[in-house]
């Protein structure tokens, strides 16, 4: 029987990014960005994908990337909201969390 020879380091091509950067991001989300105590985020540019909302506290507002917002009294916390955010105001002394999308994966 032959020895197997697993790939090792070496053999893969000389690259400068990270291992997710080259073979690509295995999940739904690749990236959370947390929206601060009392802080307002804008979702474009480096920020841009935001698909999912988890509110640890119901008191801010989701603005939506096609116009539109909901309260977050109107959701509960800790659970995963997919939404398409372009913008979360945070009027809490609690952080809310905001996933980044995989484009890569619908």
């Amino acid at each position: 029987m032959p020895e197997s020879n697993p790939i090792q380091q070496t053999d893969l091509p000389a690259i400068d990014t990270t291992t997710f950067n080259y073979l690509g991001h295995p999940g739904r989300w690749k990236r959370v960005v947390e929206v601060g105590n009392n802080a307002t985020v804008d979702f474009t540019g480096s920020n841009y994908g935001a698909g999912g909302v988890i509110l640890s506290n119901s008191n801010c507002t989701i603005h939506f990337s096609d116009g539109g917002s909901i309260p977050g009294t109107a959701l509960s916390n800790n659970t995963l909201y997919e939404f398409s955010v372009s913008k979360v105001v945070n009027n809490a002394a609690a952080k809310q969390y905001v996933l980044i999308r995989n484009g890569s994966i619908r």
